[in-house]
């Protein structure tokens, strides 16, 4: 396949396929498939590719079926379907991301200080269809945009790039339950990124 310069339909996963040892499946994504309005995961052949497991994306204690049912074929989308689902994602770092951190985690706005959420006030919010707040992103990936190996500034083996989610989400004022999350596809863009915030 050839790989887009700039498509916010694909996740950093689906970029890293190649070097996962999964270059075969890279060759077989459309990334420009036609008629596509971000949902480029459930047209033609990506709809058969997105539930293709992959066991080195999946934890080994998590419970949850491999393939998921009612993912999102893309951000903003009414689609969805069945996906294989990913346990790791990319640290964004401490943020406050709204809707994509979950709403049990204890939070408190500080008044006279809108955009900053918890108790502590440097916990920055970012509005992921904001590209001039993603800059405030203090972790290595973002929701669009890149950050270098540069703008690392503790050093890659100081600093956490992919953690554990097993992406579950909470509801207002409840307690942690299982819910399950209708974006774990490896390869969704949401849902291979997420805050250090998310229990």
């Amino acid at each position: 396949g050839t790989g887009p310069n700039d498509n916010p339909e694909w996740s950093w996963i689906v970029m890293s396929l190649p070097y996962l040892e999964q270059a075969n499946l890279y060759n077989q994504i459309d990334f420009h498939p036609v008629g596509t309005d971000r949902n480029a995961s459930g047209k033609g052949n990506n709809a058969t590719l997105r539930v293709k497991v992959i066991p080195g994306l999946l934890c080994p204690s998590n419970d949850m079926p491999a393939v998921r049912t009612g993912q999102r074929f893309g951000y903003r989308t009414n689609g969805s379907g069945n996906a294989a689902g990913t346990d790791y994602v990319g640290n964004m770092g401490h943020i406050w991301g709204g809707w994509k951190d979950c709403g049990a985690v204890p939070d408190t706005l500080i008044p006279n200080n809108l955009g900053v959420r918890g108790s502590n006030p440097g916990t920055p919010w970012i509005n992921g269809e904001r590209i001039n707040e993603q800059v405030n992103v203090n972790g290595v990936f973002r929701y669009t945009g890149i950050v270098g190996i540069r703008d690392i500034v503790d050093g890659t083996s100081n600093t956490v790039a992919v953690v554990e989610n097993y992406h579950w989400r909470g509801g207002n004022g409840a307690t942690f339950d299982k819910r399950n999350n209708d974006d774990t596809a490896w390869m969704s863009p949401l849902a291979a990124i997420h805050s250090m915030r998310m229990p």
